[in-house]
């Protein structure tokens, strides 16, 4: 094989798009967020995150020709067996993205969609997840949401199931009818877009297992026109922000290599075949897409399905029963954007908001050290500052504003 120089150049594709995403990596830990990401439905600004399909394939262990099992619950042995499945991998969806919103399937652009198509007991259908970024404040050290000082924040996708989809809508809605009331200086906020959420505190990091709440007053990227107008132009850019790429490639890789996905199918049928035969390996391939060459797909399909019939059951009616969780690539720690926040003005540039809904509610409690991320440079503090003029928290159209006109320059 031909030597590959440590170049730029030669940088492998699979990589060069991925960013880290927002993570949890210990338990009891809390972080606090203010989604920004929003377009303009019936002439009101909503949230909305990028939506992708991602497809994974497992399939029971093979030890020694043998597949495994494990106990379905391991503090009680009576709740039976299940198999023992083994991540083969995962990839984005290839489908059509209006023929996936409309069927939740491709098979005619999607060899994976296709493989659930044809063998669906083996190969489970595409999950919806989505992706968005976010600023994410650096809190206070323990298990609060109380934004540390001085004040710092940096910008990172932040991935959700449907679930947290779901419940984001939720807490839209209850914002929008007045069940939730953040008040806003003089107004209540109509808008999750107004808002910081509280995520946490972390109950498993392996299954990222947290709640989501809404934090009181107003968010305190909103809270001063001076922190405002620092967020935006230094925080808040587009070198730091994720592209709509980015955000698909940080839920899952796009695998466009066909050979890959085929060998991905073909190992995960293998071993399902196998399991189902009591241990007899399997030769048989899937085939590429649209029957290019190679075996046809549904030649095989009823020899498969009656050797599922004459074989024993196995032990869980449901052999796809293990808990999911949220697979997230790198750690929380990092900066998602590749520019490093500028530091701010001296604090006598700047002033503090006070009132409803202003800063004094997340000052430091006595003796309470501050955590400081790695690599995020400290800054002067933007939360207080001495002779501070008290005025009313802004309201959402001079934000807005001041984002349009950085992001759609004249």
């Amino acid at each position: 094989m031909p030597r590959v120089p440590i170049l730029p150049e030669n940088r492998t594709a699979g990589d060069a798009e991925r960013v880290p995403t927002l993570k949890f990596t210990t338990k009891g830990e809390c972080q606090r967020i203010l989604c920004l990401e929003t377009v303009i439905v019936e002439g009101k600004r909503v949230v909305a995150p990028v939506q992708v399909w991602v497809h994974t394939f497992k399939a029971p262990k093979i030890m020694d020709g043998q597949p495994l099992q494990k106990l379905r619950d391991s503090k009680d042995p009576s709740k039976g067996m299940e198999w023992d499945l083994d991540f083969i991998g995962e990839s984005l969806c290839l489908g059509d993205s209006e023929t996936m919103r409309g069927k939740g399937s491709d098979p005619a652009n999607c060899l994976s969609c296709r493989a659930n198509k044809d063998y669906p007991e083996f190969v489970p259908p595409p999950k919806m997840y989505f992706c968005m970024n976010v600023l994410r404040y650096v809190i206070q050290a323990g298990k609060t949401w109380n934004v540390a000082r001085p004040f710092q924040a940096n910008v990172v996708p932040w991935k959700l199931t449907e679930k947290r989809f779901n419940k984001l809508i939720e807490i839209s809605q209850e914002l929008a009818n007045g069940t939730v009331q953040v008040f806003t200086g003089q107004t209540v906020a109509k808008d999750l877009s107004l808002v910081d959420l509280r995520l946490g505190p972390c109950e498993d990091t392996g299954y990222q297992k947290y709640e989501i709440a809404v934090a009181e007053g107003i968010a305190v990227a909103r809270s001063s026109e001076q922190i405002q107008s620092y967020v935006i132009k230094n925080i808040w850019t587009q070198e730091n922000r994720a592209s709509e790429k980015q955000l698909e490639e940080a839920v899952a890789r796009r695998q466009v290599n066909q050979t890959y996905l085929q060998a991905d199918i073909d190992r995960c049928l293998d071993q399902w075949r196998t399991a189902k035969r009591g241990g007899t390996p399997s030769t048989e391939s899937y085939g590429p897409l649209n029957g290019a060459s190679g075996q046809d797909v549904s030649a095989g399909l009823a020899d498969l399905l009656d050797e599922a019939e004459s074989a024993p059951a196995p032990p869980s009616e449901d052999p796809f029963s293990v808990p999911q969780s949220d697979t997230h690539t790198a750690s929380s720690q990092e900066p998602s954007g590749a520019a490093e926040p500028v530091l701010p003005p001296e604090p006598g540039e700047l002033e503090a908001a006070a009132g409803p809904g202003g800063l004094d509610m997340f000052a430091p409690e006595p003796d309470q050290p501050a955590a400081v991320a790695p690599d995020t440079p400290t800054a002067p503090d933007l939360l207080s500052a001495p002779d501070a003029v008290p005025s009313a928290a802004p309201g959402a159209e001079s934000f807005d504003a001041l984002l349009d006109s950085i992001e759609n320059p004249a």
